[in-house]
């Protein structure tokens, strides 16, 4: 635990980096040919960027609005 954080704020950062690899394992379930490229904790949650190659990225942005 960092110094300047209070043990609730420790165990949140915790969750939250457990649920980032959760989320990590899905996708690679999902796409395993996907390559994972950065995704820590942050402050209001975490996050994860992945390669899913191009095909895969071409129809994940036919959904966007």
């Amino acid at each position: 635990m960092a110094a300047n954080q209070s043990p609730e704020q420790d165990q949140l950062y915790k969750i939250r980096h457990s649920a980032a690899h959760v989320m990590a394992q899905a996708v690679l379930e999902l796409y395993p040919e996907a390559k994972i490229a950065i995704g820590p904790p942050i402050d209001t949650g975490f996050y994860y960027d992945f390669d899913l190659g191009r095909d895969e990225n071409d129809k994940l942005r036919s959904f966007s609005p």
